[in-house]
């Protein structure tokens, strides 16, 4: 897990992994649901169909779920 951080003190926290090939085949990004995390069920099996499979993928915590920074404001 990485941290993508802004001037500001916030953090998007992140899991990136590459194309184990040169195929030019698209890849995923896992975009959680309400109230979900990249580290639920699907987007670890998202995550490892990508990988079983040779794609790029990307799962990550919108600002204030999971591991990203900020509290969740449901307004």
């Amino acid at each position: 897990m990485k941290f993508l951080k802004s001037q500001s003190i916030e953090s998007l926290a992140y899991n990136k992994v590459a194309s184990s090939s040169n195929n030019n085949r698209p890849g995923i990004v896992f975009l959680p649901g309400f109230m979900s995390n990249m580290s639920g069920e699907k987007a670890i099996a998202i995550e490892r169909f990508a990988k079983e499979n040779g794609l790029s993928c990307v799962r990550f915590d919108y600002f204030g779920h999971g591991r990203s920074s900020k509290e969740f404001n449901n307004c």
